[in-house]
């Protein structure tokens, strides 16, 4: 077996994980991954060579703050490279130190800069969007979770306003005081609901996931959505269900009208038509997915110096 078939050989074994039903999410290797191993391998570009060249260009002084960061990480095994890949894509600074020239061949141009623009379309991020697929459908999920937890913090604002100064003016209206601080206390224990089923649903996009938060996901989705605050409030709490459903069931799970845009792109269209500014929508995934990516090493090949 050549190098070449030997270093394909690992990738298949390391990325190809159990399935959903067991707690994991499949992983298939793309041919584009083949082909990304075989170009490294065929230039000599191995895991560990390209690390110890990091980790000396780290102690020289020669990388970005962040990146030498990263390489420490790295070097410690505690960071895989295929998350600093997703984090560089994210436009995260070290990750883009390390890997810009990768990145820029799979988003051409300056497309992979998109959600860290100061100033972005919703057309941007559609295009953006679909180069996602190479780290398969939870990094779609992760956007999901992260588009909806935009609409909840925007529809709360205008419902939680209204109890307070109904709250506060109870003495003008025929309902006491206790009332309204009642309907109060409801609603922020609703919002508190809604924001721990989305970090529980998060977890759940890692490779072992705890079986408290799939607990809490399933008790999230038993309950009815609250309809005594208004409309908005009452479709938001819907997307919200729809992207923990996605990740309890490691797919997109979507109720887009026919003919609608890509569903790859979950719940942009939701957030277009509920005017959420495109440089919020940029803000909220770039942090989520570097917040995922970055976190601790979840799959994807790790290597550790010795």
């Amino acid at each position: 077996m050549t190098r070449i078939q030997e270093t394909v050989a690992v990738v298949r074994r390391r990325h190809v994980l159990h399935c959903p039903a067991e707690g994991y999410y499949a992983r298939a290797v793309t041919d584009e991954r083949i082909r990304d191993y075989e170009r490294k391998a065929s230039a000599g570009r191995d895991p560990v060579s390209e690390l110890r060249a990091w980790v000396e260009a780290a102690r020289r002084g020669l990388l970005h703050r962040d990146a030498t960061a990263l390489v420490e990480r790295m070097g410690r095994g505690d960071l895989a490279r295929e998350s600093v890949e997703l984090a560089a894509y994210a436009g995260h600074p070290g990750a883009l130190a390390l890997l810009s020239e990768e990145t820029a061949e799979r988003a051409p141009g300056d497309a992979f800069h998109v959600v860290s623009r100061d100033e972005v379309s919703y057309g941007d991020l559609r295009a953006w969007l679909p180069g996602l697929s190479r780290w398969g459908v939870r990094a779609e999920i992760l956007i999901q979770l992260a588009l909806a937890r935009l609409l909840l913090d925007r529809a709360a604002r205008d419902p939680a306003a209204r109890l307070e100064r109904q709250r506060e003016g109870a003495e003008e209206t025929d309902a006491p005081y206790d009332y309204w601080d009642t309907q109060v206390r409801t609603f922020h224990r609703t919002i508190t609901q809604h924001e721990l089923a989305l970090e529980a649903a998060e977890e759940l996009l890692r490779d072992r996931p705890l079986p408290v938060d799939r607990a809490r996901v399933e008790e999230h989705l038993a309950r009815k959505p609250d309809s005594r605050f208004g409309a908005g409030w009452y479709y938001t709490q819907g997307s919200v269900a729809l992207a923990v459903r996605s990740a309890l069931e490691g797919r997109i799970v979507e109720r887009a009208p026919e003919g609608e845009s890509d569903p790859r792109v979950p719940m942009l269209d939701t957030c277009e038509s509920s005017v959420v500014p495109p440089g919020a929508v940029a803000a909220a995934i770039k942090a989520a997915i570097v917040r995922f990516a970055l976190r601790r090493a979840d799959g994807g090949e790790t290597v550790k110096l010795p």
